[in-house]
C-alpha cells in the first residue's frame, strides 16, 4: 500500500497530537507519511516553553498551565510519551506523573471596597465514604430548597437553617468558613442549572445535547431559569467560570460573555470527572513536561519538521486543497534544524532560533530576526509552494484561530477556502479572540510563608486574577544558592489595543508590555495583602530592579490571543471533517471538540479527530459524547485499500485513562 503523505500544517500541541495518532504504531507509519510544517523556530504553539541562559536560566512560558484532572485525553497522551520516548541519562522522572502535583486548595477572591477578601476551598481528591455522605446531605438540601421562596432573602433563610448540616457533611462545599451567603450563591446556581437542564422548553433531556442551549448567553440563561440577581452578582463560583477561560469581550472585565452551552459542560465535568484531583499543576515547565519528549518521539519514529515556513495562501480546485503557499523566513544548513537541547537530564526546547544551524545566521541575529512575530523583522521572505500529488496527499490545517481569522490587516491564509466554505465563515464569526497578559514571579521566601503551598487564587484583583504556586519549577532553572525561594504564575484577560495594531507599528509590542508591567505593578502595590506584595519579589544582584527581574509578557500576537465561544458558537462549530474539501482535516481549539475553550485538551481532543479524519485508527477521544451528539462523519475518506470507512474503535466510549496517582 502506497503510503498517504500527510502535510499539518501548525507545530503547536493539536499538530503534534495528529502527527502522534499518525505515527503511533506500525500500521500508521505503513499507511502514513507525515510532516510538520511550523513558522517558529520550536514545535508547542502557546504549550512551548524555554530555559533563557543569560537571565538565571529561568523558565518562560506563554502563560499558566493548569491541566483539570477530567483532562482524560492530555493525561492518556502525556503518560504514553514519557513511556515511549527516548530518555536521557539522568533523567529525573520515569513518567510524567513524577512531574505533576494536585491543588489541593484554591482561594477564591472578592472585593472588600478597596482591598480582597480570599476564601479558601478545599478540592477533594476521590468520592470517598465522607463525600457521599455530604453529596447525600447536599442533594436533600437542593430538594428542600427548591420549595423555598425564590428570592435571595428567601434561599438565605432556608440556607441559614441547613448550614450546619452542610458545614459538617462536605468538603465538596468548601472549609467551615464557607459564610451561609457563599452557600445561598453555590446552592442557588446548582439549583438554576438542574432546572434549565430538565426545562421543557429546551429539551436537553431528549437527547443529552447541550448545544440547544448555544444561542444562550450563560449569565442570562441562568437568570432565565431563576438564580437570584445578587447570585449573579457577587457569586465567586460564577466569577470564577468567566475568569479561568478569559470569557470578556476584548479582554474587557465589565463585559463578560459565555455561551452557555460550553460553559455548563466543562462546569459540570470539573466536578464529575476528575481522577486524583480536581486540578494539576505542572512541576517543570510545558516544553520539557509535554513538547519536547513528544517532539523527539515523532523525530524517533519519522516524522518529518520543515521549521520557519509561515503559511500565506492556499489554492482549491474543485473539491481538494490543491496547494499551500508558504514564506521561508530562514533556511537550516545541513539536513535540517534541531529545535532540541539536552538540559538536566530532560529533553528540552531552545528559546530563540540558534542562528548557528541557519544560512547567514550571524546576520539574522544581528538584525533581531524573529519568525513569530508580526511587528517584527521576520527574516527572508522567499516563497515556497507544496502541491497536492506532489508534495502532499492529505492536509491537517493545526493553525490557532488568531492564525486563520483575518487580522487587522484583512488577511487570513486561508482565503481561498473560507471564500469556498461558508460554514467556516459563520463558525469564525461566533468565535472571538482575547488578549490576555501572563507574569511569573520569582519570591525570596518559601511558599510556606505566603501560605501559598500547591495552591491557586480565582478571580484575585484585575488583571492578573488567577495565581498558582510554581515553586516546584525553580529546581530545573539555574538561579544558584542565592536565588529565589519560590515562584507564581499569574495570567488573565486584559483589553490591549495593540492586538488591533498594523503589523507597521514596531512598537506595539513594547507598548502592550509597559501597560502590562504597569498593571502589575499596581495590582502587587495594592492588592499584595493576603497573599505577596512587591516587597516579596526576589531581586538578582545583576537586575536593575525587583520587578524588572520577573518576566511578564502580553500576548497580542495574533498566535498567542485565548479564543472564546460566543453565543451560538457551538452550532456553528465545525468538525475535523467539516472543511468541505476531501483532503482536508481540521484541528485546533476553535474546532469542535468537548471543552471548546482555550485548553491544552481542546487542543489535543482535536488532534486526535483530525488524524481520525484522515482514517487513522484513533484511541477514543474521551468525554467526545458527554452532552453532545457525537459526529456522524468521522473520515473524509477511507485509507487506500481499506473496505473500512469507519476507524476500528468505538469513538464515542468513554473507557477510563490513565489515571494520576492520588
Amino acid at each position: 500500500m502506497t503510503r498517504r503523505r500527510v502535510c499539518i500544517v501548525g507545530g503547536g500541541i493539536a499538530g503534534l497530537t495528529a502527527a502522534y495518532e499518525l505515527s503511533r504504531t506500525a500500521a500508521a507509519r505503513a499507511a502514513f507519511e507525515v510532516e510538520i510544517v511550523e513558522m517558529s523556530h520550536r514545535p508547542g504553539g502557546r504549550l512551548a516553553s524555554a530555559h533563557r541562559p543569560e537571565r538565571w536560566g529561568r523558565n518562560e512560558e506563554h502563560g499558566l498551565h493548569v491541566w483539570f484532572g477530567f483532562y482524560g485525553n492530555t493525561f492518556r497522551l502525556a503518560e504514553q510519551v514519557w513511556a515511549d520516548a527516548p530518555k536521557l541519562e539522568g533523567c529525573p522522572w520515569g513518567s510524567v506523573y513524577d512531574g505533576l502535583r494536585p491543588i489541593r486548595f484554591s482561594d477564591h477572591a472578592f472585593r472588600d471596597g478597596d482591598s480582597y477578601l480570599l476564601r479558601r476551598v478545599a478540592h477533594p481528591a476521590a468520592l470517598a465514604g465522607s463525600d457521599r455522605i455530604a453529596m447525600a446531605a447536599l442533594t436533600k438540601a437542593i430538594t428542600l430548597l427548591e420549595r423555598a421562596p425564590r428570592t435571595a432573602a428567601g434561599l438565605r433563610q432556608a440556607v441559614g437553617i441547613l448550614h450546619p448540616l452542610l458545614v459538617r457533611a462536605g468538603r465538596w462545599l468548601g472549609q467551615p468558613s464557607v459564610t451561609p451567603t457563599e452557600m445561598t450563591h453555590t446552592i442557588d446556581l446548582a439549583l438554576a442549572i438542574v432546572r434549565g437542564l430538565s426545562s421543557p422548553e429546551h429539551g436537553i433531556l431528549e437527547d443529552g445535547d447541550l448545544d440547544r442551549v448555544s444561542d444562550w448567553e450563560l449569565t442570562d440563561w441562568l437568570r432565565h431559569h431563576g438564580a437570584a440577581e445578587e447570585t449573579l452578582a457577587s457569586s465567586q463560583i460564577l466569577a470564577a467560570l468567566y475568569d479561568v477561560p478569559f470569557a470578556f469581550r476584548d479582554g474587557d472585565r465589565g463585559q463578560p460573555v459565555m455561551e452557555a452551552s460550553t460553559a455548563l459542560r466543562y462546569t459540570l465535568r470539573i466536578p464529575m470527572g476528575h481522577r486524583g484531583a480536581i486540578a494539576w499543576l505542572l512541576d517543570a515547565g510545558a516544553g520539557e513536561t509535554m513538547v519536547a519528549p513528544l517532539t523527539r518521539l515523532l523525530q524517533e519514529r519519522g516524522v518529518r519538521f520543515r521549521y520557519f515556513h509561515r503559511l500565506e495562501s492556499v489554492a482549491i480546485e474543485g473539491e481538494r486543497l490543491a496547494r499551500l503557499d508558504f514564506v521561508r523566513t530562514a533556511r537550516p544548513l545541513g539536513d535540517g534544524y534541531q529545535p532540541l537541547i539536552e538540559r538536566k537530564g530532560m529533553h528540552a526546547l531552545r528559546h530563540e532560533p540558534d542562528f548557528e544551524q541557519l544560512v547567514d545566521g550571524a546576520a539574522l541575529a544581528a538584525r533581531g530576526v524573529d519568525p513569530t512575530s508580526r511587528f517584527a523583522d521576520r527574516g527572508e521572505a522567499t516563497p515556497v509552494a507544496l502541491e497536492v500529488d506532489t508534495d502532499f496527499d492529505d492536509v491537517v490545517l493545526a493553525l490557532p484561530l488568531g492564525c486563520i481569522a483575518a487580522d487587522a490587516e484583512g488577511h487570513t491564509p486561508v482565503r481561498a477556502w473560507l471564500d469556498a466554505h461558508a460554514p467556516a465563515r459563520r463558525s469564525l464569526e461566533t468565535l472571538h479572540l482575547v488578549p490576555t497578559v501572563a507574569a511569573q514571579l520569582w519570591l525570596d521566601a518559601p511558599s510556606s510563608d505566603y501560605d501559598f503551598t500547591d495552591r491557586a487564587v480565582i478571580t484575585w484583583a484585575e488583571p492578573y486574577s488567577v495565581v498558582c504556586d510554581m515553586s516546584p519549577v525553580i529546581a530545573h532553572e539555574s538561579w544558584g544558592d542565592a536565588g529565589p525561594r519560590s515562584c507564581a504564575y499569574l495570567c488573565g484577560a486584559w483589553p490591549l489595543p495593540e492586538v488591533h495594531a498594523p503589523s507597521s507599528d514596531h512598537a506595539a509590542p513594547g507598548r502592550a508590555r509597559d501597560e502590562a508591567v504597569r498593571a502589575l505593578r499596581e495590582q502587587l502595590d495594592q492588592h499584595g495583602a493576603g497573599l505577596f506584595g512587591a516587597a516579596a519579589l526576589h531581586q538578582p544582584a545583576a537586575a536593575a530592579g525587583a520587578l524588572e527581574a520577573q518576566y511578564v509578557r502580553a500576548n497580542i500576537e495574533r498566535w498567542d490571543l485565548a479564543d472564546l465561544p460566543l453565543p451560538g458558537a457551538d452550532r456553528h462549530r465545525l468538525e475535523a471533517t467539516d472543511s468541505g474539501l476531501s483532503n482536508l482535516a481540521l484541528a485546533g481549539t476553535w474546532v469542535r471538540n468537548p471543552v471548546n475553550t482555550t485548553s491544552v485538551e481542546a487542543a489535543v481532543c482535536t488532534g486526535l479527530a483530525a488524524a481520525r479524519a484522515l482514517g487513522q485508527a484513533v484511541q477514543p477521544i474521551l468525554g467526545e459524547a458527554f452532552l453532545r451528539t457525537p459526529p456522524s462523519d468521522l473520515v473524509l475518506r477511507p485509507l487506500e485499500g481499506s473496505d473500512d470507512r469507519l476507524p476500528d474503535v468505538d469513538p464515542t466510549a468513554v473507557r477510563a485513562s490513565a489515571c494520576p496517582p492520588g
